[in-house]
Parts: C-alpha cells; structure tokens; sequence
C-alpha cells in the first residue's frame, strides 16, 4: 500500500482534496447510522475471519488443524541467542536473526502469536512448545522434541584461511592440514569417522577460529557460509578469505513438542508456502552487497575528495606556500626559544615552564616533587684537552642516557654548558628520586666512545622535594644547586638532598623493615573486610580482605605505608600466606554462618607471582580446609597481564581450574587495554573510584564509566564499582547496569565480629 501511494501520480493539492472528500463522507455515516456502528464491526471482525479461514485453506490445512490453531492462539518458542544471523539477542535485548523473521512470517499467515524464549535447553517442555533453529535434528531424540520432515534453510559449508596462506584450494587440500571446526557438530562428526587425516580443532564461536587463525594455529577454518560472511563483516575482519565448498551442507530445522503432531504437520505446510521468499528473507541478512557498496562508496568519495583538494590547492598555492613557511618560522623560533640546539631537550625557559606547571599539579593532587640538578664532573678539562667538537658530542650522548633513566611523564632539561636537570612530578613514593640518582650515575660511569677517544666522566647530583623543602620555583631550583655543590664537595660521583626530609624517610623505611619481621612473629597483623553488594538486589554476596598493621605505637597503620617495603624486602610472601590463610578460615565461617555462597576477595601482588611454588600451595588449602573455588576471588593488577611470564599464566590458570574467580583491580587507572581481559578468563573489574568520585559531576567521566561497563558485560565479565560514598553515585551506576558495589556508603572496613553483627542486621539471604 505504501508503495502504490508513492507510484500515484495525484498532486499534494488533489490529494488533500481527496483526503478532506473521504472525511466528510465518514462523517455523514456516523450522523445517519450511530446504532449500526457495532453492526459494523462485528461485519469487519467476521470478514477478517473468513479471509483468514481463506488463508488457512490456501495453505491446505485440514478443518481439524485449523481447529487446533484456533485452540492455541500463542505457542512458546525456544531461541538460541549466540548464533547470528540465524537467531540472537540484539545490544536492545531484541531477539533477531532468519528464523525470527521466519516467525514474524508465520505469524501473519497462521495469525498465531509466537512467545520467544531464551533457551538453550531442549528438555524442558512445559515451558517451550517448539525451537526455531536446530542443525544437529539426533541430540532430539534425547528431549521431548520433533524435528520437522524437511530443513527450511540450507547453507553450505565454507572453507576459509589466511590471506596469506596459499595452500589450500579446496577439500582435499585439507588433508594433513589443522582445521577448526564448530565444535561436536554434525559435520565435524563426519570428519573425524571419513577423513582422520584431517586435524581437527574444536572452537565455540567462529572469532575464536579467526584468533587461531591469525595466531596461525590452524591452516583453515571450516564453517557455516552464512554465519561466517555475516560475522566477517559486522566484526570487521580483513584478514581471511573464503577459498573454496565442502561437499557438506549445514541445514536448520524447526522442531515441535512431540505430542503436537497437528502442529508439526500446519508448520511444514506453513514453511513450504513461504519457501518462494527465502531469498528475499535472506537478502536482509547477507552483508556482502553493503560492505561492496560501502567500498565503492569510499572509493568514490576519496576520489571526489582528491579531486577537491588537487584543485584547492592548485588555485591557492602560492597563499598556501606563503602559510606553510610562517607556520614553519614560527615553529622554528618557538622551538629555538624553548629547546636546547645541541640537545634538543628543554632549555632553561622551558625548564621553568614544566616546573611551574608540575608544582600545580602537585598542588593539586598532594603527591610531592622532586628536582633533580646535575652537573657533570671536570667536563672543562674535557672541553680543554680535546676540543668543543667532542665536548658538544658528549653533552649529547649525557643527554640520551639520563633520559633514559627517567620515566616518559618526567621533564630532562639541559639548563648550562653541562648542568642537566630532572623534574619528577606526581611522585607516589619519594624513593624513587634516589633510586633515580643511582641508575643515572651509573649510566654516566660507563665509557663514552667518541671516536678516536674512549672518555668517562662522573656527576654529581643535588636533590631538593616539593614542598618537604620550599614551595617557592626559584628557591627549589637554587636548594637543588646548592645540594649539587654539596655533593661535588664531599667528592662529587654521588647525590645529595639538601635537607634531611629523604634521610629522615630512609631511617623510617629501615625502621619500618624491621618492625615488619616482628610483626608477623608478634602476629600484629589483623584482617578488615569491607562488604560487597549486588546492585540489583542490595544483598551483601562478597567482602574485600583488606590487611592492617596494629603496630604497638603507632597504632593501625595501612598497606600503603608498608606492602611496599615487604615487596621490596621479600617479606611480601610470608605476609600474603598469612592473608590467604586468615581469608580462607574466615570465608569458612561466612560460609557456614551467613550464605553458603558468600564470596571473600583479596589482592595479590605482583611480586608474589615470582614465587610460584608457594602461591600454587594455596589452590590445596582450599580442599583442606572444605571450601569450594568459588569461595575467593583472586585480585590482580592490570599491568600483570600485558607481558605476563609462563609463570604467571600458570597459576592464573590454576586458580581457574581450582574455581576460584579473577578481578583486576583499579581497572581504567592504567592501560585498560581489552584483549587481555578475555584470554584470561578475567571475572570481574573493579572500577576505580577515581572514576566514581567524579561521576555525579563530569559528564566524560559517566560516559567513560557507562561505556567500560557495557564493553565488560558484553565480553560477559561483571564490574564492581569501588568508593562509592553517596546516593547518587550508585543510584547512576544502577542505571548503568553494574552489578556490584563497594563504599563507604555501603560500609567502612570492619574487624570479621563487626562484619558478623553488620551481616546480622544486613540480612545477606
């Protein structure tokens, strides 16, 4: 109808007139018959009626199946959602694919209503009444179910590999060849019983055949042709190619309840009728016309675009030309004012800039900065004996290798002849600056190779903090100066901090480090556990075990102040054993007293990898002491994973095996990068609360958390949200569908009796 509306030739104003025509000759029958209006959609209703028992007729119904479909106007279907195109569950929660259009299509020719349900179970038979799509018609005969006479889709079986793969051609090039195959399918059990000198490789879904194939685990893949073309081009994948067919078919049948024969007689009909419009339905779904139309697109626009510019620039050449060299003058002067022409490192304008702009920046975060002035030993005697050529090639060669020292955030500026200066901003541990000294004054001990001289030379380095010593630029740049003289005089080769603030932090540590070796025989130690809820249902499944020091003087001191130091010392060990012990004996008591189900958390750090043994001898704990895997959840930084050891790959995989669940911790503050999290069968992130502090007030912020939730769920891993402190913060992450949270809101860190009485009152169950 829309179509002919569009065809007809009537002008807008014939057609108003039409339109305000047809209006008035309703209007009249209303006024002359207001009692026949019932009458008259009783007339419509009956005529519906019959052109719908007309319908049923065409299609070769008997009256006692037309019968049995007036007796059942809705029917359950069962629908398996990971399997696009044929059937899936939309980002909208949408149920789509071939089949369901089948369904829609079904719909207007029998007037039934279908109820889609998510299943992947075929045994249940009193909630579904039939299933849309099943290729393997024997895994039936199991279940309460039929398959249909006749498959109503066919689709053959492809074979794809690399681009760069050249040599398989056809079927029986894959002989001694490694194959991927859906796995326990119908073809792959054809394979394996005819052709054993196929190796085959089982995979779920067809991205992880093209994992294997672009790692070049198999040589080809061999796949339903629908599904792959379609997933190709929706996840972008350029790097295979189809080659040839199987002689294999993969073929979709509905199935129906058993006892409804009626039922599967009216649909074979039903699907017979509409096998004239197939390729129409199929049409809808074959991606290959749009990503050629797309390419073609693309090409044509570039070639508009290329056009475009060559004509631009052909008629405004000169005044672009004139452009361009400003532009680069000014470039030019810009860098000659605020780098250093030998080195081209920051100069001494520059140098001032950074600083000024880090002591902000310290100001804003509280974190403290240190200034680094160095200044190279005797280097006129260099300049002296062998002349300004090798004395400017080895400020040069200076300057790459205390860059090199440094982080990439920090600032290496070359400030004089041959004084060098280091600003280290946003310092976490203030250690760092004189574990920074030492690696730079080792580097520059090594020899300088300056053909035809091997030279070597020493610094002496003056260190000054922000704001332990000044919060003043010029001061902090004249104490480090004053520092480095200090050095030069105690005999140069060595730093110096110009006031007592890193000494007084070294005997500190030293205290700290041995005050750690009595606290584990002193049992010092004490575990608080933070609760977790689900969002959804405010219930508290989990809690965090987070350790604290009851020193005996300086009261409760946190990780922060000492788990660095254990690291360091190799005491990190023997206090994580301790921690896995406590949380498997309390997770006990929770378990036992509270939910069955109740899950404890707990960091491990990266240091504690190195010792694989030891932290493997914790997956037997587990059974001594009756507790499922799923009891803990094993935290972990995101760093550990980008270049993880075979070590670490291990023991993950151990935990995994074991039951036990993995979180990255303080996810997004780092490289957050995504592939990882999948090839490690990651269960959780937990979103840092720098991200939740800033959620009720900077839109960016939202929109990044909503986003890292969405892309978790939809690698099927579940987020929890850390620092949630106000209303409002969770009742946006509710809306942004995260499944956990964790805050002050919530709770402080308790003692286990306090979480006990907090539970008590909580109702966990």
């Amino acid at each position: 109808m829309q179509s002919d509306f569009y065809k007809s030739t009537l002008s807008l104003s014939q057609f108003w007139s039409f339109a305000h025509l047809v209006f008035l000759l309703f209007c009249c029958v209303v006024l002359v018959h207001p009692a026949n209006a019932d009458d008259g959609a009783q007339t419509m209703q009956e005529r519906l009626d019959q052109a719908t028992q007309l319908q049923l007729s065409d299609l070769g119904l008997t009256e006692e199946e037309q019968a049995w479909l007036q007796s059942h106007p809705v029917i359950r279907v069962g629908i398996r959602h990971g399997y696009a195109p044929i059937e899936y569950i939309s980002e909208g929660n949408q149920f789509r694919g071939i089949t369901i259009d089948y369904l829609y299509k079904l719909e207007e020719l029998l007037g039934v209503t279908f109820k889609m349900i998510d299943s992947q179970d075929y045994s249940d038979v009193g909630s579904i009444d039939m299933l849309s799509g099943v290729t393997n018609p024997d895994v039936l005969k199991k279940h309460q179910f039929t398959a249909l006479d006749q498959p109503f889709l066919t689709f053959p079986f492809a074979i794809y590999t690399h681009k760069i793969n050249n040599t398989i051609n056809n079927f029986s090039d894959l002989e001694n060849k490694k194959i991927a195959v859906f796995k326990k399918s119908a073809v792959t059990n054809f394979l394996v019983a005819e052709f054993p000198a196929i190796d085959l490789m089982d995979i779920e879904i067809a991205e992880d055949a093209f994992s294997a194939m672009e790692a070049h685990q198999v040589d080809a893949y061999v796949g339903n042709e629908m599904i792959v073309d379609y997933v190709t081009n929706i996840e972008g994948v350029r790097f295979i190619k189809k080659v040839g067919y199987t002689p294999f078919n993969a073929q979709i049948y509905m199935a129906v309840r058993s006892d409804w024969p009626l039922w599967k007689s009216i649909l074979q009909k039903s699907l017979d009728s509409l096998a004239p419009e197939q390729d129409e339905i199929l049409k809808k779904w074959d991606l290959s016309n749009d990503r050629e139309n797309l390419r073609l697109l693309i090409i044509a626009l570039i070639t508009l675009a290329l056009i475009a510019a060559i004509v631009i620039f052909k008629s405004h050449r000169l005044k672009q030309a004139i452009k361009i060299q400003d532009k680069i003058s000014q470039e030019r002067i810009w860098h000659q004012a605020n780098f250093d022409y030998l080195t081209s490192l920051p100069n001494r304008m520059m140098f001032h800039n950074r600083l000024k702009d880090e002591i902000k920046k310290s100001e804003r975060t509280n974190l403290p900065l240190g200034l680094l002035f160095i200044d190279l030993d005797n280097f006129k005697q260099i300049n002296d004996q062998l002349g300004h050529p090798v004395g400017d090639e080895l400020i040069i060669q200076v300057a790459k290798r205390i860059s090199g020292c440094v982080r990439a955030v920090d600032t290496t500026a070359r400030i004089g002849g041959d004084e060098f200066t280091v600003i280290m901003g946003e310092l976490s541990d203030v250690n760092s600056l004189e574990n920074t000294s030492v690696k730079i004054l080792q580097r520059l001990e090594e020899p300088f190779h300056i053909h035809p001289h091997d030279i070597y030379v020493t610094a002496s380095i003056g260190i000054t903090v922000f704001p332990d010593d000044t919060t003043k630029v010029e001061e902090l740049i004249m104490f480090a100066d004053q520092a480095m003289y200090e050095a030069k005089r105690l005999g140069r080769n060595r730093y110096h901090f110009f006031t007592a603030s890193m000494q007084e932090a070294s005997v500190y540590r030293h205290t700290i480090t041995n005050d750690l070796r009595a606290a584990l025989l002193s049992k010092q130690f004490v575990m608080f556990y933070q609760p977790i809820t689900d969002l959804n249902t405010s219930r508290v499944v989990k809690a965090e075990a987070l350790i604290r020091w009851q020193h005996p003087t300086k009261g409760i001191i946190t990780p922060m102040e000492f788990i660095h130091i254990a690291e360091d010392t190799g005491m990190i060990d023997h206090i994580g054993n301790w921690v896995f012990d406590q949380v498997l004996k309390d997770a006990a008591y929770l378990r036992k007293y509270f939910s069955p189900d109740f899950q404890i958390t707990f960091n491990v750090s990266p240091r504690q990898f190195m010792d694989e043994e030891n932290v493997l001898s914790w997956i037997a704990k587990l059974e001594k002491n009756g507790l499922e895997g799923s009891a803990i959840s094993v935290e972990i930084t995101e760093g550990l994973l980008l270049q993880p050891t075979n070590s670490v790959k291990h023991i993950l995989s151990e935990f995994i095996n074991a039951g036990a669940e993995i979180a990255i911790d303080d996810f997004g503050t780092g490289y957050s990068a995504l592939a990882y999290l999948k090839k490690f069968d990651v269960d959780y992130v937990k979103l840092d609360r720098s991200f939740i502090h800033n959620i009720e007030f900077d839109n960016d912020t939202r929109v990044l958390c909503e986003a890292i939730i969405s892309m978790a769920h939809k690698l099927k891993i579940k987020v929890v949200a850390e620092g949630i402190e106000t209303l409002a913060q969770q009742t946006l992450l509710k809306t942004y569908r995260c499944d956990f949270g964790q805050g002050y809101l919530i709770s402080k860190p308790m003692t286990l009796p306090e979480f006990s009485a907090f539970l008590q009152v909580y109702h966990t169950d």
